[in-house]
C-alpha cells in the first residue's frame, strides 16, 4: 500500500519574484492527510488559505497564477513540481508576497530544502487516479497536444520544437519508477529567447530576471549592440553568445535543458488536478496556458469516471517512449 507523505519540519526559502521583482519568503509547512497543496498569503490581513486547484488558474503569461476570492499567488509551478516530484502530498505553502521566489530558475533549491528537512510517511493511503483508457486533449489556441495512456506508474514525455533557434527539436522523459527527479528534472531552469526579452519588459514581466535565474538563448550571430541594448534595459551587465547559442556566462546543465524544464512545468501544472495520477502523459508543445486547460480537462474527466482508489504500486522499468 502506498501512503501519503508530508514534511517532517517546516522550511523557509527567500528570494525575488521573477516577474514582480518583489522580495518574498516562502515557507512550506507539514500538513495532515487529505490536506493536499494549499496556499496561504501571510501578508494579507485575513491570512487567506486556498487550494492549489486547476479551476483557480487566472493567469498563464509565462507562469501559472491562481486566484481565489480576490487573493492570488503567482509563479507557483516550480514549488508544486518539487513537491509532486518527491511524492509529497500534503503541504501548506505560505507566502509573504504575491509571487513565489524564482531562486535559480529551477526546482532544485526547493528539492534540496525538502530533502534536508525530511519527508514523513503518514498513516493514510495515497489517493490516485489510474487511467484504464486513452485520453486525448488538444489546446486549439496554442496547438498543444496531450495524450494520456494507461500505466502502472507516473510517466511524462515533453516534446518541443523551436524552429530557427538554437533550441530546435527536443524531448525529455521522466518515469517516477526511476526515482531520479532530483537529479534529472529538478535542476532544469526556465528559459527564454533573447528576442522575447523586450516584449516581456513591455508587459511588465521579468522585473526580477537576470542571468542567474534563467537560461537565455539567442542566435550566435546576434549583434553585440543588440545584446548591450537589452542588457541595459533590464539593468544587467551585457554578455556574449556561445557558439551553441547560450548567453554567457550561463551554460546549459543538460543538452536538452529547455525540454526538461517544459516537463518540470508540466509536472507543476498537472499537480493542480488535485490527485496523483497513474498514467503516461505525452505532451507536444506544452506551455502554461495549454497545461492549465489540460489540467482542468483531466480534473473533469476524473470527476466523471472511476473514483480514486488505493492500490499497490507496481513500478515499471519500461521506457516512457
Amino acid at each position: 500500500m502506498e501512503f501519503q507523505h508530508t514534511l517532517q519540519h517546516s522550511l523557509t526559502l527567500s528570494g525575488y519574484g521573477i516577474h514582480s521583482g518583489q522580495a518574498v519568503s516562502i515557507t512550506l509547512h507539514p500538513a495532515p492527510p487529505q490536506h493536499g497543496y494549499r496556499f496561504k498569503r501571510s501578508d494579507l490581513p485575513d491570512l487567506p488559505v486556498f487550494k492549489a486547484d486547476a479551476d483557480y488558474v487566472t493567469n498563464t503569461q509565462r507562469n501559472t497564477s491562481l486566484s481565489y476570492q480576490g487573493n492570488s499567488v503567482q509563479t507557483i509551478e516550480h514549488v508544486l513540481a518539487a513537491l509532486a516530484g518527491l511524492g509529497v502530498d500534503n503541504v501548506l505553502i505560505e507566502l509573504d508576497a504575491p509571487e513565489a521566489p524564482i531562486l535559480d530558475g529551477s526546482a532544485a533549491p526547493f528539492v534540496a530544502a525538502i530533502l534536508e528537512v525530511g519527508i514523513e510517511t503518514q498513516n493514510a493511503p495515497r489517493d490516485y487516479f489510474q487511467f484504464t483508457e486513452h485520453f486525448y486533449f488538444k489546446h486549439e489556441a496554442t496547438n498543444a497536444e496531450y495524450i494520456v495512456t494507461p500505466a502502472d506508474d507516473y510517466c511524462l514525455t515533453a516534446m518541443l520544437d523551436y524552429p530557427n533557434t538554437p533550441i530546435g527539436k527536443q524531448y525529455a522523459t521522466y518515469n517516477a519508477a526511476d526515482n531520479n527527479f532530483a537529479d534529472a528534472i529538478a535542476p532544469a531552469r526556465t528559459f527564454c529567447l533573447w528576442q522575447e526579452i523586450e516584449t516581456l519588459l513591455q508587459h511588465q514581466l521579468i522585473k526580477g530576471g537576470d542571468w542567474t535565474n534563467a537560461l537565455v538563448i539567442a542566435q550566435p550571430d546576434t549583434p553585440q549592440t543588440d545584446l548591450d541594448r537589452l542588457a541595459a534595459a533590464i539593468g544587467k551587465p551585457s554578455g556574449s553568445i556561445s557558439p551553441q547559442g547560450y548567453l554567457l556566462p550561463n551554460q546549459p546543465r543538460y543538452d536538452n535543458e529547455p525540454a526538461r524544464h517544459k516537463l518540470l512545468d508540466l509536472m507543476g501544472d498537472t499537480a493542480l488536478v488535485g490527485t496523483a495520477l497513474k498514467a503516461r502523459i505525452f505532451a507536444n508543445r506544452p506551455g502554461h496556458t495549454a497545461n492549465a486547460a489540460f489540467a482542468r480537462a483531466l480534473k473533469a474527466y476524473i470527476k466523471n469516471n472511476a473514483p480514486t482508489s488505493h492500490t499497490q504500486i507496481r513500478p515499471q522499468s519500461a521506457d516512457c517512449l
